[in-house]
């Protein structure tokens, strides 16, 4: 029995109308309205859901993906605040490789805005290799996003290989110095074998390709092998 001199949240106006102000957690369940009169008896039940921002998403975890720079973000969605969740946002941080991570806010930047509601991870292939990262998760409902997870465990990715070095060096180079298309593609076609490795200080080819390339400048190229 609801007792509307006991709070004064909640009221019952003149027209019978039950109104509950600043409805919180503890008021949800179910409303019965009783009416007895000279005719006969009748009731009414009315269940009262509250609607919130969704719970964090729990168990965050993050694992690299292979040898390369690709990590894998996982997690379990929480209560979604009695209202379905549109969709997650994953948020990034760089912390140190070894020790211990300072906990501060400003330090996380958005890095996928719009997964699916349905997703229970997430590959994210665009972070940089020498790096360590934390990772957090949150849920969108029609109240709004809630609060984020937990910080993930921390991954590690490894410095890229020592051809993938060699490969944007000689890239960048080539943008700097203008090679013809087709250069570019005999270029980089020769680049990716492990004969590469067998250029030397005198900036000639052991004999591979049309190209060969002088240590301190990759594009320091000549036609044919010709010194």
């Amino acid at each position: 029995m609801i007792d509307p001199n006991r709070s004064q949240r909640i009221q019952v106006l003149s027209d019978g109308t039950l109104q509950i102000a600043e409805a919180r957690a503890s008021d949800v369940g179910s409303y019965a309205c009783h009416v007895t009169s000279a005719g006969g008896d009748d009731s009414r039940v009315a269940n009262l859901y509250i609607i919130e921002l969704p719970y964090p998403p729990s168990s965050v975890a993050a694992t690299r993906l292979g040898q390369g720079k690709m990590v894998n973000v996982s997690w379990i969605p929480g209560f979604d605040g009695n209202s379905p969740v549109s969709k997650f946002i994953i948020q990034k941080r760089v912390v140190p490789v070894t020790g211990p991570i300072p906990d501060t806010v400003n330090s996380w930047t958005t890095e996928v805005t719009n997964v699916s509601s349905d997703a229970r991870w997430i590959a994210l292939p665009s972070l940089k290799a020498a790096a360590a990262y934390q990772f957090r998760v949150s849920a969108i409902n029609s109240v709004g996003e809630g609060q984020p997870s937990e910080p993930s465990n921390r991954v590690t990715l490894p410095q890229e290989g020592k051809q993938k070095i060699i490969k944007n060096h000689f890239i960048s180079a080539i943008k700097r110095h203008s090679i013809d298309n087709f250069s570019l593609f005999v270029c980089l076609f020769i680049l990716l074998p492990s004969s590469c490795s067998s250029v030397g200080s005198s900036g000639r080819s052991s004999g591979f390709g049309p190209f060969c390339f002088a240590d301190n400048d990759p594009v320091a190229a000549t036609r044919g092998g010709a010194s």
